[in-house]
């Protein structure tokens, strides 16, 4: 499974802009671990700190962010939407047509 991010912030012009990534439920799990908070409330906690440096570093995996993760902290603005999307095609045909 992978989650896709939705989140505005501030880029160093000032200018808001939201952006959405998806990132591996693997990355998102070891994070979790490292940082020891439960992967059980993985989807349903909106905090902007649980997920603002994952999102940071899918942008910065991306050539799309420069700033080091403190600065990019200070930019986040809002946690929009954290979305679970099933990756296999088969699964996610049984479970549209059901």
């Amino acid at each position: 499974m992978k989650l896709k991010i939705t989140m505005a912030y501030a880029q160093p012009s000032g200018q808001i802009v939201t952006e959405t990534v998806t990132t591996n439920l693997g990355t998102v799990c070891a994070w979790e671990t490292a940082h020891g908070t439960s992967s059980k409330n993985l989807v349903t906690r909106e905090r902007l700190d649980d997920y603002g440096w994952l999102f940071w570093y899918k942008l910065t995996k991306l050539g799309k962010e420069n700033r080091t993760w403190p600065e990019f902290e200070d930019a986040l603005d809002e946690l929009i939407e954290v979305q679970p999307i099933q990756v296999n095609p088969t699964e996610a045909a049984v479970t549209g047509a059901s």
